[in-house]
């Protein structure tokens, strides 16, 4: 079901529901400052931003950082981010990580990012794990079809 998705609110409202593990590890997460309405399918989009927002609070150390931000990439395309100061991810796993029941939790299931790897793949967007330095994990979906905010 595509429709126009505010994407700053739908990121205020995932950030809220993953507030108690936030509080919990006394993490600070950067929501996106820029509004931001993109074409998807708002309850996928909602579900892959959950996934990969729980990740990275899983991944951070108490006191941590996580941040959500976006940018455009082309005249009618952004490109939205994930990025956390966690361990990161060694490169030799990045390509598997987006694989079911492939997890470096002691505790994981390996299902989250294989359900983000699905939406991103129904959307027609595509999604990379990369090195942020000078510590931890970028998770960039691009090819993101944006359109003007609405007021």
């Amino acid at each position: 079901h595509f429709a126009p998705v505010e994407m700053t609110r739908l990121a205020t409202d995932v950030i809220r529901t993953l507030m108690p593990d936030i509080e919990d590890k006394q993490i600070q997460v950067q929501p996106p400052v820029a509004p931001l309405v993109v074409q998807a399918d708002e309850q996928l989009v909602r579900q892959a931003l959950f996934n990969l927002l729980l990740n990275a609070v899983q991944a951070v150390e108490p006191g941590g950082r996580v941040e959500i931000r976006w940018m455009p990439t082309g005249p009618e395309e952004v490109a939205l981010e994930v990025c956390d100061d966690g361990p990161g991810v060694p490169e030799s796993e990045r390509s598997n990580i987006f694989k079911p029941y492939v997890t470096m939790r002691p505790k994981g299931v390996g299902l989250g990012l294989a359900i983000v790897q699905q939406i991103v793949s129904a959307h027609r967007w595509e999604i990379a794990c990369l090195p942020n330095e000078p510590r931890g994990a970028i998770f960039r979906l691009s090819r993101i079809k944006s359109q003007a905010s609405v007021a």
